[in-house]
């Protein structure tokens, strides 16, 4: 699985900090020399950090836009705390906002998608050169043994759905999967010589990279972009 690249500041590094922050605080509450109250309603000064991080850190625009509406909406409602900016903004906004956001990196992914030609049908030699499978309260199952395969676009809404590709091939250098897993589950079958890297971001889910990494010097890149929301998307050989 490919790995993101190194930074100091790690997740596991912040959420150590704010334990331990948290940990300092009511002790001092508890000793009667500050009032954790003051301090805890700031709260949102937590979703900027985290926003942050994410921008910096990811290479994937989904998680450029989960960090862009984790700065923005934290920030707001971090004015709004401090009362520096008067305005109504509830937890309520925030998830609209969170919404507005999703909808807007789904669409540029999959817009995106076509102007590269990833999934234009003109720029490949069969019509098995990309896939596009929709499961809503069911199930799918798809096989793909393109010798051209470019990519496409995989999403589970409170179903699932199964592509495998063990017997494709990918046209030129990479392939580009987009996948929406809302409540439901994606499995992804490839071959054993194919590079995986997994740029999908999951939200209160979970998402997998079971594939063993190929010992071919030259091997072909399938690129794995999404979300997985509530449910989970599983890659393997």
């Amino acid at each position: 699985m490919t790995q993101s690249r190194s930074s100091f500041i790690t997740a596991q590094l912040v959420m150590g900090l704010i334990i331990l922050g948290l940990g300092i605080l009511f002790s001092l509450d508890r000793l009667g020399i500050i009032e954790a109250g003051n301090i805890l309603r700031l709260w949102p000064a937590a979703l900027v950090v985290f926003g942050l991080m994410k921008l910096v850190q990811s290479r994937s625009t989904p998680g450029r836009f989960f960090g862009l509406i984790l700065t923005g909406g934290g920030t707001m409602l971090l004015l709004d705390r401090i009362e520096y900016i008067h305005f109504s903004f509830s937890f309520g906004d925030f998830i609209v906002l969170v919404l507005i956001g999703l909808g807007i990196s789904l669409v540029w992914s999959s817009v995106s998608s076509r102007k590269t030609g990833t999934m234009t049908l003109e720029n490949t030699e069969d019509a098995d050169s990309y896939v596009n499978s929709f499961a809503f309260l069911g199930g799918v199952s798809r096989k793909n043994n393109s010798k051209t395969f470019r990519g496409g676009e995989v999403s589970a809404i409170l179903g699932g759905v199964e592509v495998d590709l063990t017997e494709a091939q990918i046209g030129g250098d990479t392939a580009v999967i987009n996948v929406f897993a809302f409540w439901g589950g994606i499995d992804i079958s490839v071959p054993n010589n194919w590079k995986i890297t997994v740029e999908a971001y999951p939200i209160l889910g979970g998402i997998e990279d079971g594939t063993k990494p190929s010992r071919e010097e030259n091997a072909k890149t399938l690129i794995v972009r999404g979300y997985a929301i509530m449910g989970g998307v599983e890659v393997s050989n």
